[in-house]
């Protein structure tokens, strides 16, 4: 099984030393580019969220629905890392890890659960 992330949930997981709970449930790890872009730009963070983009389990994938990313982005003020994991769950039939309960209210208004 496939399970796509935002931000949040990782960083949680990663600070309590939970994260590899998610190799051991889930075949693949995605994160959106937007989301590793997130977590290579932080500041003052803690040193195991930021270890996250290397871990080699983990893979990053590019967002193909623009528009998508675009609309949830703009007109439904969702970050972009939220926006790109939605839309990238749409393209690879996967479960959403979000932290933000309103992302599975977007999910299923857009059919993808």
């Amino acid at each position: 099984m496939i399970i796509i992330s935002d931000t949040s949930p990782l960083s949680s997981l990663a600070l309590v030393g939970y994260l590899s709970i998610l190799k051991d449930i889930y075949t693949n790890v995605v994160i959106p580019q937007a989301v590793a872009n997130e977590l290579a730009n932080l500041t003052e963070e803690d040193i195991r969220i930021k270890a996250i983009i290397s871990l080699n389990w983990i893979q990053v994938k590019q967002a193909s629905n623009l528009e998508l990313v675009a609309c949830l982005s703009n007109d439904y003020n969702l970050d972009i890392g939220e926006a790109e994991a939605i839309a990238g769950s749409s393209r690879l039939c996967v479960i959403i890890f979000a932290y933000v309960r309103l992302n599975a209210y977007w999910a299923r208004l857009l059919g993808l659960f």
